[in-house]
């Protein structure tokens, strides 16, 4: 009981002086009022001061691309990886490399792969079709060639039909790249040109 009658007195003494008990109340509410305001304001202070570092570091980025909009920046990095793109070498995957031997396979002969100087990216990928049609047994070869002959799928295929084994043979590469997902453009050789076929890597395709 000891404990209750404290609390008695001093509510007794309290009630003698509600001016003083005011005076402590705010008090206390005044010093929660500014530790709450302090915090707010140092929260608002950091926050102010990491969106003040964005912008900055926008304003840079913008600055080195010559940019302004987000648009205009993602269009930037689009190309950048488009001439990246460009500057690889083309190569065969090993689908379509399987895709050649296979079909290759079943009427071999005679073809002329060149390595067109003109387009180092391509020399790669002339360099896996020779390899894909040996594999699959024909006599390949090869000679540099520089020229400007242009077909729109970036291929052009030499047929030699003059006899029916030629064109059974020259089908059979014709079927082999379109096995391979590889689009081409045809012309007929000379009937004396020493091979079924041959394959001309131009330009890009167009």
């Amino acid at each position: 009981m000891g404990g209750i009658d404290q609390i008695q007195r001093d509510w007794s003494l309290l009630r003698q002086a509600p001016f003083s008990l005011a005076l402590v109340v705010l008090a206390i509410a005044g010093a929660a009022w500014l530790m709450a305001a302090w915090l707010f304001r140092h929260q608002l202070a950091s926050l102010q001061s990491r969106i003040d570092l964005k912008d900055d570091v926008i304003v840079d980025f913008q600055r080195k691309l010559g940019v302004v909009t987000p648009g205009e920046a993602r269009a930037r990095v689009e190309a950048l990886e488009s001439r990246l793109r460009d500057l690889e070498p083309q190569r065969l995957s090993e689908a379509q490399r399987a895709s050649i031997v296979t079909a290759a396979q079943r009427t071999p002969g005679t073809i002329l792969i060149p390595s067109v100087g003109t387009n180092p990216r391509r020399a790669e990928l002339a360099a896996d079709l020779r390899r894909a049609f040996s594999d699959g047994g024909w006599t390949v070869k090869s000679i540099s060639l520089f020229t400007g002959i242009r077909a729109p799928s970036g291929v052009l295929v030499y047929l030699n039909r003059t006899t029916q084994e030629g064109a059974c043979k020259s089908d059979t590469v014709l079927k082999a790249l379109g096995l391979a997902g590889i689009a081409c453009d045809t012309i007929m050789a000379t009937p004396d040109a020493g091979y079924d076929a041959q394959i001309v890597l131009t330009g890009e395709p167009s």
